[in-house]
């Protein structure tokens, strides 16, 4: 365990030395949640919509591209050399992915809590609600990371997983309820987005966040379901392939 922690903290720390990448995603959460706050302004959103999206958009922020470090390191061969270390290759890293994403919500959240309490004031939130949604958060981001995960492994096949990543990353926006919380679509599009595993990386923090309630047993079953579903699913894929790449003499 020592090991993944020291990745946890390698990742955590590696952030505190990127400080220009680091400003960049707070100007552009500055940035971004004062456009969505003028247009629900306009329009005369709820107060809960801009503090939805704020939550949903940390989520975004914070992830990391893992899907590029895996693909590089299968393409550079790097992945090999796991094999001749006492450390498990998909475990290190998530742990190190995850700690990156850790400080970067982190952040992301206090100052957001702070930027929109100077546009709209306290807000529809108390302590317990912004402890509880910044731990689902993680949650959503954990399991965001596992799915980033999968598609750098299919670098094993697929030489450029750009699409994929777009693919991803638009049905994450669509059906994960970016910016319109799920409950606001259609009930055609409601049953079509909860056979996925998107609302529960972004809509379920942003509701929480929002001062909306949903059975938190239920949503954490689901959302502890389809992380045990890609975490068994890229631990196969991975030692499948590289169970073959050994018998094959590298």
């Amino acid at each position: 365990m020592k090991k993944y922690l020291k990745a946890i903290q390698s990742g955590f720390l590696q952030q505190l030395n990127e400080k220009a990448q680091l400003v960049g995603r707070l100007l552009l959460f500055t940035v971004i949640v004062y456009l969505f706050y003028q247009i629900f302004e306009s329009v005369g959103a709820s107060e809960e919509r801009l503090w939805y999206y704020a939550m949903t958009e940390a989520i975004v922020l914070s992830s990391t591209l893992l899907a590029v470090q895996i693909a590089q390191d299968i393409r550079s061969q790097q992945i090999v050399y796991f094999l001749l270390k006492p450390i498990d290759y998909p475990s290190f890293r998530i742990t190190e992915s995850m700690g990156a994403a850790l400080f970067r919500f982190m952040v992301l959240i206090i100052w957001g809590l702070g930027y929109l309490s100077f546009l709209k004031g306290v807000g529809p939130i108390s302590l317990y609600t912004v402890i509880t949604s910044f731990f689902v958060g993680i949650i959503g981001v954990f399991l965001y990371t596992q799915m980033s995960f999968l598609i750098g492994l299919l670098s094993f096949w697929i030489k450029d997983i750009k699409t994929l990543q777009y693919l991803n990353l638009t049905a994450t926006f669509c059906f994960g309820g970016l910016i319109i919380p799920i409950s606001y679509y259609p009930p055609l599009m409601q049953k079509i987005c909860f056979f996925t595993p998107y609302p529960w990386i972004l809509w379920w923090p942003g509701t929480i966040f929002s001062g909306g309630e949903i059975p938190f047993v239920s949503a954490f079953c689901c959302i502890s379901l389809w992380i045990g579903f890609f975490v068994g699913l890229n631990r196969f894929i991975f030692y499948r392939y590289m169970k073959n790449l050994v018998m094959e003499g590298g």
